[in-house]
């Protein structure tokens, strides 16, 4: 697993987005940036999660974006939009008396996960897994290593053909500054 892609391989244009799934301007980007492809046939667009550790929940939510990815790889872009369609149950406030399995309980009644058929029960132990050599961990550890290397320190960050473009914008409209910027 290399991230979360949708889009020509071969596009043009390869956009590659760094995303917490508790913050607020990742919820508000994230929906913008992987409609890309759809408008526009010449981009291609990667997701990295890229938790802010010092969110209470951000750790759990990840891990079971990749457990989630681990039953059912063409459901994880609705998965983790409906995290952020219910970002308002994660935040620091909300996540500090909940244990991961709590969270992920939680997740497992998300419409996506009701339609994926994946078991609640195998989810939450994927999800729970700590092995360096489980897939969901090293999904994670990719991740993270992959945005440390690009030095990525905030979120969302925003990178085109491989170079971090700060001008790019959560509030930007696909219509008009996504429009303007891909022409």
């Amino acid at each position: 697993l290399n991230g979360f892609s949708v889009g020509k391989i071969d596009a043009e244009k390869h956009i590659e987005g760094f995303y917490d799934l508790t913050c607020p301007y990742s919820a508000r980007g994230f929906p913008k940036i992987i409609s890309l492809p759809k408008i526009y046939p010449s981009v291609r667009v990667t997701v990295y999660i890229w938790p802010q550790t010092w969110h209470t929940g951000t750790i759990a939510l990840t891990k079971g974006v990749f457990a989630f990815h681990h039953f059912n790889s063409e459901l994880v872009l609705d998965f983790i939009n409906e995290i952020y369609q219910n970002r308002s149950s994660y935040t620091d406030e909300e996540t500090a008396v909940k244990t991961p399995i709590q969270i992920w309980g939680e997740l497992t009644r998300f419409k996506v996960f009701e339609a994926s058929g994946i078991d609640a029960g195998e989810f939450i132990n994927v999800a729970n897994a700590s092995s360096h050599s489980h897939p969901a961990v090293n999904n994670l550890k990719y991740h993270t290593k992959y945005g440390r290397q690009n030095s990525i320190h905030v979120s969302p960050t925003v990178m085109m053909n491989g170079l971090i473009d700060n001008k790019i914008s959560s509030g930007w409209s696909v219509e008009k500054e996504w429009k303007e910027y891909l022409a």
